[in-house]
């Protein structure tokens, strides 16, 4: 049974009455809170693996940096009613993952079960990236195209894959989510260390490859940590 701290931070605590109870049989200790500091109080406190957000909150997107600045990496979902059009892109940029109100238990759980694997997918790939070097990420990812069309082989590929589907299947039974951004996000440092190899450091060869700009290649390589990745690469 997976166990996990949620803190969900709501002025409306009627729902929260009927989940408390129920989604702990399923390994959820939900901690409710009406206010933002009382919920930045709580994420001083407590290790937590997700947070539970609604969007009707005064200061939301104070909140929600806040929250990021107390707990790095913390898995956000954003809840809010249908009838809420044009959520700020600053608000979007800060959440992991969006739930509809009223909330249901299934629903919720199903949101809190693949937010948590995908943070756990998302973990995992930080710390292998931290000790790859580039003879790594050569060996470990390869990408052939054979009669089926592309398949990929290497250490990653019976775990991403599985897991990447049941992600995207879950994203679909609860009708949104940020997985394309989230995921991407995940092997863009992948991504460009090795386009940058293959073009042997050349990045006016690799801007054009990856089809961006130059100068935003430039800023994602120092933001990435991949500014010594030359010096590191085979001349020919």
């Amino acid at each position: 049974m997976v166990y996990a701290k949620i803190l969900a931070v709501d002025q409306d605590q009627a729902a929260y009455e009927t989940l408390l109870p129920e989604l702990s049989k399923h390994g959820y200790e939900l901690h409710p809170v009406t206010t933002s500091s009382k919920a930045i109080a709580l994420a001083g406190a407590y290790d937590y693996h997700a947070a539970l957000v609604s969007f009707t909150l005064f200061d939301v997107q104070v909140l929600l940096a806040d929250l990021r600045d107390a707990i790095p990496h913390l898995p956000i979902i954003l809840a809010m009613s249908a009838d809420h059009n044009g959520v700020p892109s600053q608000v979007l940029d800060l959440v992991t993952n969006v739930v509809g109100k009223p909330l249901s238990l299934e629903l919720v759980r199903l949101m809190l079960d693949r937010t948590l694997e995908l943070a756990a997918l998302r973990t995992q790939l930080r710390e292998e990236r931290h000790v790859l070097n580039l003879n790594d990420i050569l060996q470990i990812v390869h990408i052939e195209a054979d009669g089926d069309g592309l398949q990929m082989q290497g250490l990653w590929s019976e775990t991403l894959v599985s897991r990447l589907h049941r992600l995207v299947r879950g994203v679909g039974e609860m009708g949104s989510g940020s997985l394309y951004h989230t995921v991407l996000s995940c092997f863009e440092r992948l991504l460009l260390a090795i386009v940058l190899a293959e073009c042997r450091g050349n990045q006016v060869k690799s801007a054009a490859i990856l089809g961006i700009n130059r100068n935003t290649l430039r800023k994602k390589i120092s933001a990435l940590g991949l500014s010594d990745l030359r010096s590191r690469i085979p001349q020919q």
